[in-house]
């Protein structure tokens, strides 16, 4: 049995449960609000979530033991792996074009294309 598709991170998921439910409504609307819930917390794209939080200020207050057992399994990951895996690439991420809106245009090339519209406004204008 396949549930069917939730739209959320990013990306589309795609359940597939190898035993039969009772109710499957029910699951799919728990799947939609867990996944919704983890976005609203963790996504670097919304303002207001909790990781956004925490880069913004540099730091968290009263933080809920989800994210820190988080925190702390990432930093054990980072460890364990010389740094290989290390969710601190957000802004690295950003500058390659990895950003809200998928563009996966590199930070320097948007840069260059801003400067060049207003270079190009600018002779116009003459």
């Amino acid at each position: 049995m396949t549930l069917s598709a939730i739209k959320a991170l990013g990306t589309v998921w795609h359940v597939e449960l190898f035993e039969e439910v009772k109710d499957e409504a029910a699951l799919q609307a728990d799947c939609e609000s867990w996944l919704k819930l983890f976005e609203s917390r963790y996504s670097r794209f919304l303002s207001d979530s909790w990781i956004s939080t925490l880069n913004q200020r540099g730091y968290f207050t009263d933080p809920d033991p989800q994210f820190i057992e988080l925190l702390s399994l990432s930093l054990n990951y980072y460890e364990e792996t010389r740094g290989v895996f290390n969710i601190a690439i957000g802004e690295k991420m950003s500058q390659t074009g990895y950003d809200s809106t998928y563009s996966f245009t590199p930070l320097i090339l948007k840069r260059w294309y801003l400067r060049s519209l207003i270079f190009f406004r600018w002779v116009r204008k003459k």
